[in-house]
Formats: structure tokens, sequence, C-alpha cells
């Protein structure tokens, strides 16, 4: 019955809310000034989106044909200045290009056999395909990144001896036969060059190989161990650098390309060969031999009974004597112990209270003390 009676009266409530929700009024009713204000809105939307897409078109980078990245193309003449036997290069422009180095690329671009070198190097087991290995040096490394923060926040004078050894190992350098002194010099300079100088720890470590025998230059260890690195890093750098400033190399593209397909045929054979050593090894094994049913086991035990192995001995009279004396000594002796446990138990007691006596006589002299104190005040 209220729906009756509410439903009719809800027509009355319709000028307030198209007060409100204007667009809700159907377009009959409209006026020509409400279809050119709506209008207006829309085209002045429009426009601001329009202004807004042409200024992030400014601001992005121009990319294709024609158009290369400077810092792309100046790395890029550097690494090929490097590979270059008797070139001269500057500390500051190899500490320049050093950092450009990622250690995500580095590894992926170095072959197995160098992997493996710096699994021992850096205490790991250099088991399992080329993809593992890569994921516990990356793991390893960002352990050593965390671990040089804690100790140039702590300070390097404050390291034991030990500690200083150990964190020289872990990092692929010298640690024993040195002084103190030079462990801190090597550990100072690896932090100088990781924090500071923002130099990838992947690249630290293939710098280090260089200087087990002879004291190098930190620059000439660099440059060592960016001209050992193959050709295939230095194309995926200048990619990676050619997409952060927003200039794609699409001959650099297309090579990066080529060699993460090289990195899959890879990975593949490397687990083919694991499953034929693994079938090898199987077949190698060799095989037990079934027990055979037709053969007959010939106990060759001798059977026992009841009687077999069992001697009649007879108990004679001096063995009853010996018996008889062994048990009379015994109970001799228990009674000289017991005797004995109590002697010591009333010297305990007696300890005891002459301890008693001592401590009432100390507390007498002192209070005496006092009293002769108190007289002659």
């Amino acid at each position: 019955f209220s729906v009756f009676i509410i439903v009719p009266f809800l027509e009355f409530t319709l000028p307030i809310f198209i007060k409100i929700f204007p667009g809700m009024l159907p377009t009959t009713f409209q006026t020509k000034d409400d279809k050119e204000a709506k209008l207006k809105k829309s085209l002045k939307v429009k426009l601001e989106m329009a202004k807004f897409l042409q200024e992030t078109l400014d601001n992005m980078s121009v990319s294709g044909k024609g158009h290369t990245c400077e810092s792309a193309q100046e790395f890029a003449d550097f690494f090929a200045k490097v590979r270059q036997e008797g070139t001269v290069i500057s500390a500051d422009e190899i500490l320049k290009f050093s950092k450009l180095f990622k250690d995500e690329i580095t590894l992926d671009s170095l072959p197995r056999p160098q992997l493996v070198a710096l699994c021992r190097v850096l205490e790991l087991r250099p088991i399992g395909t080329s993809n593992f290995l890569r994921f516990q040096l990356t793991l390893k490394l960002r352990s050593l990144s965390i671990d040089d923060k804690m100790i140039q926040k702590e300070g390097v004078d404050l390291l034991t001896l030990s500690e200083l050894q150990q964190a020289c190992k872990s990092r692929g350098m010298r640690a024993y036969g040195l002084t103190e002194k030079r462990l801190k010099q090597q550990l100072t300079q690896w932090l100088d060059l990781s924090l500071n100088e923002k130099v990838p720890p992947s690249l630290l470590l293939l710098s280090r190989a260089f200087s087990f025998t002879e004291n190098i230059p930190t620059s000439d260890l660099l440059k060592k161990a960016i001209s050992a690195l193959p050709n295939s890093v230095g194309v995926s750098t200048e990619a990676d650098l050619g997409e952060r400033d927003g200039v794609i190399d699409n001959k650099a593209k297309l090579e990066a390309i080529k060699e993460e397909e090289r990195k899959v045929k890879e990975e593949i054979e490397e687990c083919m060969e694991e499953k034929k050593k693994e079938l090898e090894d199987a077949k190698k094994k060799p095989k037990e031999q079934p027990i055979l049913a037709k053969e007959n086991l010939v106990d060759t035990a001798p059977i026992l009974t009841d009687t077999t192995g069992i001697k009649k001995e007879e108990v004679t009279s001096t063995d009853l004597k010996t018996l008889e004396n062994a048990i009379e000594n015994l109970s001799s002796e228990q009674k000289t112990l017991i005797v004995e446990k109590e002697e010591i138990k009333e010297l305990k007691d007696e300890l005891k209270d002459y301890q008693e006596d001592i401590n009432d006589l100390q507390e007498v002299m002192k209070t005496e003390k006092k009293e002769r104190v108190r007289e002659s005040k």
C-alpha cells in the first residue's frame, strides 16, 4: 500500500535530482545553451590531453635511424680502445666507464670456465649449469656489497687480523703472507672502488686475479679485466645505455638478442650433456646379480643339543671353604667402610661447629672494638 503512495510523490523530487545531476536530463529537454556548454567542456578536455601528449613527446628522445646515443657511442669507443694493445688510457677515463658494467650483464656474458673460476675464488661449489653458477655468484656479490657497507660504517681499523684475512679472502685478494698494514690497504682500496667510485663487484673480482703476484695500480687492473671480457659484454652494455637514454640502436639491439639466443642454446646443450652423463653413469654401474632359486644352500654348522658342550662339575669341600672365607672378608670390609663413613660424618659436624664458633668469636671481637671506641670518646 505504501508503494502506491511513495512512488507518485517521488515525481516532485525530479527537479532537485536534475539540479544536482544535470546529465540525467534527456537530450530532448536540453536547450541550445546547454548543448554548447557541453561541447565546450569536452573540447577543453581534448585540448588539455593533446597538450599533455605533446609535452611528453617533446621530453622523449628521438629514436630511429640516424640518431645515436652519445654515451653509448663513447662507451663503444672506449671498449674498442681498451681491447687494443698498446693504447694509453687515463685512470679517470677507466674509472668513469668501469661503473657502467652491470653485474648481470657481465655474469651473463662470461663463459662457463670463467664462471667456475669465480666460484672457486669465492669458495662456492662449481656444480650445476651455467645459469645456476650465475645465480650463486649474483647472491654472493649482493652479500659482498652489504658487507662492504657494514665494514665502511664500522671502520677497517677495528677489524682483527683474522677478520681482515677473511674479508680479503672472500673478495678474491691475497689474505696470507701479508702484513696487517698491507691487508688494510687492500681492503680500503676495495671499499673505495666499490662504494665511492661505484665500480661493480664482478669487475673488481676479475681485476683481483691480476694482482696476486705483483703490485699493479688499480686503473691498470681494471683495464686488464675489461680487456679480458668477451665482446658480448660491450654490445649488451651499449644497448642498455641506449635504452636508458631513450635512443634505441637497432644494430646493438639485434646483437643483444642474438647473444640471448646463443645463451639459451648453450643452456639446452648443457642440460642434454648432463642427462647423457647420468645415463652413462647408470649403465656403468654393475647390475646386482639376482639370487638363483636353484642354488641349494647347505648349512655346515653343527647341530646343538641340550647336552652338547656342557660338562658336569662337582663342588668340593675346599671350594666351599674358599667361598666362606671370601664372604667373611667382604662382610668385614663392609663393616670397616660403615665405621669410616660415620667417623667422617662426625668430623664434618665438628668442623661445622668449629666454624660457627669462629664466626661468633669474630662478631664478639667486632662489638668489643665498637664499645672501646665509644669509651675512648
